[in-house]
């Protein structure tokens, strides 16, 4: 039905365009309410394939629909109001567009004779994201009748926010200006459109060929498996196998298991005699580098490095990168498997004493931990990180956040295949993290843990508002151990006064975790011993739940670490490397 109405056609031109996105395979929505944006946000919740929930702070909003993204690989629509709220919705826009992880973001505007004038809650918001999404779409203000146009670009931000083969998934942004009236009668207009079906990214035979080459010349090789990889781990074992050479899995990146997995590689970059022995001529790494700047040092030596970029997005940011093949992973390990396969390499003598070298010093630090962990009665980052982990369930996720608990993950973890691992490393911000969670406990409907410190929880403490009307299962770990830890291990803790370190870097609160999770009506436990943690993380049932970790002085971490690396030092000692080459 044509009408002229200027609120019926808001409200036609918003149940298309969710229309279409329902068709696109859309099924979440994150609303930040507001005034302008209310034509949107009806024709959302009026969906009922559409899982919607609304979030005051725009921020907390933002970073809910980027944690449904990341667990579900599909977008979730972000919605707010015109003004500064849109501004709000930026650290999770340059969080999604370096994790390249789909989400369609929606900014509400006035229409534009109202910009430039002075009128209320009005910004420029055209292009307030820069560069960061894939794509932008400012249509103006709805005009009655152009629906297979609003169909069409309902269409394309989907399919650009989920990635294909030129370019990576990540956020799209519509820019939507609306006249008043703002509501009206309507219904959706059109049928939806033909659906794109999207390739992966292939490697040419020739690429393969030049890898197969250099694999054969080069025995002595590692497989870096770090954030962001996409393959799986079959294909790494299978590729582990027909090259000889060890898989050095970072933690986040969901590939630590299984027999060919190395995990305990930062202990070996630090010891002099191990890192030399067990120094690499070359380094297949697919994904990000690994979390660990020691082992990351060590390796930019090898002579070959070769980088598997599934998303194009040229990971290379210590510049050693001397061949690069964009291709998916698990596609790329297959052509060079079956390449490989007639050598039958790995099984020579030459292979497999590099691969059991490598395995025995990882079994030996390992076995090294668990005597220093064994030895402990009070809790540090690294056994909260250790202890967690080993409490997962099958299917659960968890999610670790940047600075000490990402690199406690990774110094520690023993392989697990247990919960999938999710961390924001685009930009390994501290923002938004709890409110990641919540999204990710949302989209998979399976239990979910974060872990955190205390300047994190803090910093985000604003997204437990309203969880308690949510049916989720989510433990939050907080690591508690009085401000900035991550500083203590950097140059920064020996380069100024002990005032000056806790004015800038410590920042030490005086207000208690416990009390925070406890105003926001959240079940909340303070733990100081790791028996008490292990009792804790075991107990049975779901909801919404905090576990304050309250672990040694930032000090003494620093202290505890280096006894880690003492200590894996002595142990890495019996091993015989003199037969390693």
């Amino acid at each position: 039905m044509s009408t002229t109405n200027i609120g019926d056609v808001n409200t036609q031109f918003c149940a298309t365009i969710v229309d279409e996105w329902v068709a696109q395979g859309v099924r979440h929505a994150v609303i930040a309410p507001g005034s302008r944006s209310t034509p949107l946000a009806l024709a959302l919740v009026r969906r009922q394939e559409i899982a919607t929930t609304v979030v005051i702070d725009e921020r907390s909003a933002a970073f809910r629909a980027f944690g449904i993204g990341r667990v579900s690989a599909a977008p979730a629509v972000v919605l707010c109001t015109s003004g500064t709220a849109a501004a709000h919705f930026h650290p999770a826009v340059i969080e999604a567009h370096h994790s390249n992880v789909p989400m369609i973001v929606c900014t509400a505007d006035r229409p534009p004779e109202l910009r430039d004038t002075g009128a209320g809650q009005t910004i420029d918001q055209v292009g307030i994201y820069g560069s960061s999404p894939r794509w932008f779409c400012d249509p103006g203000a709805p005009i009655n009748g152009q629906w297979s146009f609003w169909r069409s670009i309902a269409a394309r931000g989907c399919v650009v926010a989920r990635g294909d083969s030129v370019v990576a998934a990540g956020p799209v942004h519509y820019n939507f200006a609306f006249r008043e009236p703002l509501v009206g009668n309507g219904e959706p207009l059109g049928t939806s459109g033909p659906r794109t079906f999207s390739s992966r990214l292939v490697a040419p035979e020739s690429a393969v060929d030049t890898v197969r080459d250099l694999t054969v010349a080069n025995p002595r090789g590692v497989i870096v498996a770090g954030w962001g990889c996409d393959m799986s781990p079959e294909s790494l074992r299978q590729l582990s196998v027909a090259t000889g050479w060890p898989v050095l899995a970072d933690a986040i990146s969901n590939a630590r298991q299984g027999d060919r997995t190395v995990c305990y590689y930062e202990a070996l970059a630090r010891d002099g005699v191990a890192s030399k022995e067990l120094r690499p001529d070359i380094v297949l790494r697919v994904g990000a580098p690994l979390t660990s700047k020691a082992t990351n040092e060590w390796l930019s030596d090898a002579a070959h490095q070769i980088v598997v970029d599934a998303h194009n997005v040229w990971l290379d940011p210590h510049r050693r990168c001397t061949l690069r093949v964009a291709a998916h992973g698990n596609e790329f390990a297959g052509a060079l498997v079956a390449k490989l396969g007639s050598s039958d390499r790995a099984s020579t003598e030459p292979a497999v004493d590099w691969f059991a070298r490598w395995r025995q010093c990882d079994a030996t630090v390992n076995e090294s931990f668990e005597r220093v962990f064994a030895g402990r009665r009070l809790l540090d980052g690294a056994r909260v990180a250790r202890d967690v982990v080993s409490a997962l369930t099958p299917g659960s996720h968890m999610l670790v956040a940047s600075s000490m608990p990402v690199r406690d993950l990774e110094w520690c973890m023993a392989p697990q295949q247990q919960a999938r691992i999710h961390a924001n490393r685009g930009a390994n911000g501290i923002d938004g993290l709890l409110a990641t969670a919540v999204g990710i406990a949302l989209a998979s409907g399976a239990p979910t843990c974060a872990v955190v410190g205390d300047l994190a929880f803090l910093h985000d403490a604003g997204s437990l508002l309203g969880l308690e009307d949510l049916c989720i299962d989510l433990t939050v770990v907080v690591v508690d151990n009085g401000g900035g830890g991550i500083f203590s291990f950097l140059p920064q803790a020996e380069s100024t006064t002990p005032q000056e370190f806790e004015l800038l870097f410590g920042t030490p609160q005086t207000v208690r975790v416990a009390d925070v999770a406890a105003a926001y009506r959240v079940a909340v436990t303070t733990v100081d011993t790791p028996q008490r943690l292990r009792a804790c993380l075991l107990e049975p049932g779901s909801g919404i739940r905090v576990i304050v970790a309250t672990t040694v002085d930032r000090v003494t971490e620093v202290a505890l670490h280096r006894e880690l690396w003492e200590v894996s030092s002595d142990a890495l000692r019996a091993v015989p490397f003199d037969d390693a080459r």
